[in-house]
């Protein structure tokens, strides 16, 4: 899809402010309201580059999605995923892992995640990525260096590139959101996930699948990566197209364990003009 007619497809849908979907599902926890569907088409008139929408749209506009965090049933904490993006076409995500309860006490660590992305040319391409973890042992900075597809660590350390896109976790995420079309079954990419470890993943499912959200049913659109290297690994994320492919839920398994992110909030962020 062009990005001129994403944003069409956005402002479509602000009729849905009105809808049932709204007033008796994530409205409940003070998420989605008629200034999240605005935050939805402002941010995607930056990304899309809207003649008319940019016009009105001041620079660092993005969204906060809050998830509640499981580990196999068992409440880990909260995570926080800030987008902003800018009129130049680029883009900062920051995912914040935060334990509490049991997970807190039992020494879980908080980590952040910070990437860089250029969104240009129709495309997501990853700049920087970087963790900042309580151990020093789980922190890198990671520079792609796409005239030779090597990453660079702060460390010294290096890595070459797979032959097929790579990502780190969050410009995956952007990737989900603006072009979920890429993610056929059979199509192939490559993922960053921490200092000197990336893994390949081949796209096996890509369905409709309605989820009940406090009594509601949601209709999504479900896909599932698989690791090519370790049939245990896998990625399976539900995106709402109703909502420019806001991801609802998102569950990484590793052999007999599921971590489960499950969206709570979403609300918009608007820059203050100077």
């Amino acid at each position: 899809m062009q990005r001129q007619a994403i944003v069409q497809n956005i402002l479509n849908h602000r009729t849905l402010t009105e809808s049932r979907l709204l007033r008796n599902k994530l409205v409940s926890t003070g998420s989605l309201t008629a200034a999240v569907i605005s935050a939805f088409v402002l941010f995607s008139a930056i990304l899309t580059q809207s003649v008319d929408s940019v016009a009105q749209a001041s620079e660092g506009n993005g969204y906060i999605a809050t998830y509640t965090v499981d580990y196999n049933g068992i409440e880990l904490g909260v995570s926080e995923r800030t987008v902003v993006a800018t009129d130049d076409l680029m883009a900062t995500s920051t995912h914040v892992l935060e334990p509490q309860g049991l997970a807190a006490l039992l020494g879980e660590s908080r980590y952040v995640d910070i990437s860089q992305m250029d969104l240009s040319d129709s495309k997501i391409t990853t700049i920087s990525s970087q963790r900042q973890g309580e151990k020093s042992s789980d922190s890198y900075t990671a520079e792609f260096e796409w005239n030779d597809r090597t990453i660079r660590f702060s460390s010294g350390n290096s890595i070459a590139m797979p032959n097929q896109d790579v990502y780190d976790f969050e410009s995956w995420i952007m990737l989900l959101m603006l072009y979920p079309e890429q993610h056929q079954v059979g199509s192939a990419l490559s993922i960053l996930e921490r200092e000197n470890r990336i893994r390949s993943y081949s796209v096996v499912q890509n369905d409709n699948d309605a989820i009940d959200v406090k009594g509601e049913m949601i209709n999504t659109r479900r896909i599932r990566l698989q690791d090519t290297q370790d049939d245990s690994r896998s990625f399976t994320v539900w995106i709402v197209p109703e909502f420019h492919n806001l991801v609802l839920k998102l569950i990484k398994h590793k052999e007999s364990t599921e971590l489960r992110f499950t969206i709570e909030e979403f609300r918009q962020i608007i820059a203050q003009e100077s």
